[in-house]
């Protein structure tokens, strides 16, 4: 479940509509409907966020007893109305420093939660790693469904142990692929061992 942060000016700076209440009324009823393992998503480095706001987002996330957690370092993305906003001066992100702080206090104050962090993001109590994730680590094949989903697929060629392909981001394109049952790919990559 996306949360980001606690604070509603930051998930609206974000431009997220919800707040946590929604998020707690989201665990209780995915748990209530028997759901135990549960990832929140967080973010840091956010335009206006200070330590004492991530530390307070990372206990109020925890508070509602998820087995895993996501804590993303926010990478501002070219077209969206945020970038924007950082570009022309009307927000500013916190110094490269203070991001750091931020990841690092993350990272002490889980483990002391007995979060094992896993990935660079993530951290999940012992036995509640996303397999998902961990497949890409292990190279384990899978397939996408959908437009812009991508597979990685075992492939009999020599220079490489499988290939990831990414499929078109247009529905219109994607619906055209499937129909005409050939591949009209965003992206190939082949994907060494």
């Amino acid at each position: 479940l996306g949360m980001q942060a606690l604070q509603p000016h930051l998930l609206q700076t974000l431009g997220r509509i919800h707040d946590f209440r929604q998020v707690e009324q989201s665990v209780h009823l995915a748990q209530a409907a028997g759901l135990r393992n549960l990832n929140l998503d967080l973010m840091f480095g956010l335009p206006g966020q200070t330590m004492e706001d991530w530390l307070a987002t990372l206990d109020a996330a925890c508070s509602l007893s998820p087995t895993h957690l996501s804590c993303y370092g926010l990478i501002p993305e070219d077209g969206t109305p945020l970038k924007h906003d950082l570009d022309i001066g009307i927000l500013t992100l916190p110094d490269v420093d203070e991001e750091r702080a931020m990841y690092d206090a993350a990272i002490t104050r889980l483990a002391k939660l007995g979060f094992e962090q896993y990935e660079l993001s993530n951290f999940a109590l012992p036995g509640h790693a996303c397999r998902h994730n961990l497949g890409y680590w292990r190279q384990t094949p899978y397939l996408g469904l959908g437009a812009s989903a991508s597979s990685m697929l075992c492939t009999d060629d020599a220079r490489y142990s499988y290939i990831r392909r990414t499929n078109p981001a247009s529905l219109a394109n994607y619906f055209r692929m499937v129909k005409e049952r050939h591949y009209a790919l965003r992206e190939e990559e082949p994907v060494s061992p």
